[in-house]
């Protein structure tokens, strides 16, 4: 039997099912201005109901999900020479940057994920101009993709359960 992620949650991605933007923390070094290089510890699916917050969690290689009134930058960098500053990926992984709306989100679990609090191994979000996967486990970080890359997790780990979440509600 599936896990049943808990209410909080599935009203969260329903709250924020009309996507405005994909925003990630980034940050440009000082000596290198013309190079702005993506954090990969957050992303931050915009509505106009504030944002769904995606963060990586220490340690553990899980990605936790809240919701924000506005996105926040990455800062711990622990450098005077970084600039934190947002980069919109719209474009490149929701082929617009027109409003698009997410119909379900495939919840991707492991032993360490915690639905009741947001925890999860990965996710895939079914928009109308195609998939985003959100994948906390790859090697410098947050990696973003597609449906191929939530495939070849679930190849990979084949211990991972999946729960999909609607957004329409019943």
């Amino acid at each position: 039997m599936s896990p049943t992620p808990p209410e909080w949650l599935v009203a969260l991605f329903r709250r924020h099912a009309t996507v405005q933007d994909l925003l990630v923390s980034a940050y440009v070094h000082e000596e290198d201005p013309g190079r702005v290089v993506l954090f990969q510890k957050d992303a931050f699916l915009t509505s106009d109901d504030g944002c769904l917050m995606m963060r990586l969690t220490k340690g553990d290689g899980s990605l936790r999900f809240s919701g924000v009134d506005q996105p926040s930058l990455y800062e711990d960098h622990g450098s005077e020479d970084i600039r934190s500053l947002f980069v919109s990926l719209a474009g490149n992984f929701l082929d617009t940057y027109f409003d698009v709306r997410c119909s379900a989100v495939t919840l991707f679990l492991n032993d360490e994920s915690e639905l009741e609090k947001g925890l999860v191994r990965g996710a895939l979000f079914h928009f109308n101009v195609g998939a985003v996967f959100f994948d906390p486990l790859h090697l410098d970080g947050l990696k973003i993709g597609g449906e191929a890359e939530a495939e070849a997790v679930l190849a990979l780990h084949p211990d991972i359960e999946t729960v999909a979440i609607t957004m329409e509600q019943s």
